[in-house]
């Protein structure tokens, strides 16, 4: 799988694919509407029913929608972290989990300490591909 393609089924699954920023003047609301940011990663994401709320196109402050990246789960550890807090909720979950990234890192034959580090280790792309294997999404390539 493409990184993209990465990042859109863990997105899709953990509900983060179809979120909004609200604009004014060109700056983003902040959480809560408590202030306006330049930057997207301090945005006030929402659901596009909840989004709609705040935009206001009549006068000569319009209040517009824009639809939010998809976190980069490929590639940033802190967004995958986020995504496995989402996606397992339960130990069983954890665990099928944990399984599947020592698949991935072949780390299975390895002593307990090795196969700790090799987890402990994983990059972003080894985790994401972990979790799309555990919740059966992961695609080989062709």
């Amino acid at each position: 799988m493409t990184n993209e393609e990465i990042n859109k089924a863990i997105a899709e699954h953990v509900g983060t694919a179809d979120r909004w920023l609200i604009v004014k003047r060109g700056y983003f609301y902040r959480p809560e509407a408590k202030g306006y940011t330049s930057s997207e990663s301090e945005a006030w994401k929402l659901p596009l029913v909840e989004a709609k709320r705040y935009e206001y196109l009549i006068g000569d402050e319009p209040v517009t929608l824009s639809r939010a990246s998809i976190p980069n789960y490929a590639g940033d550890l802190n967004a995958m972290h986020e995504a496995e807090k989402t996606a397992f909720s339960s130990s069983s979950a954890w665990a099928k989990f944990a399984f599947q990234l020592i698949s991935v890192l072949n780390a299975s034959g390895m002593s307990e300490l090795d196969g700790m580090t090799c987890l402990l280790q994983a990059t972003a792309h080894q985790r994401a591909e972990a979790l799309l294997r555990t919740i059966g999404k992961w695609k080989e390539n062709e």
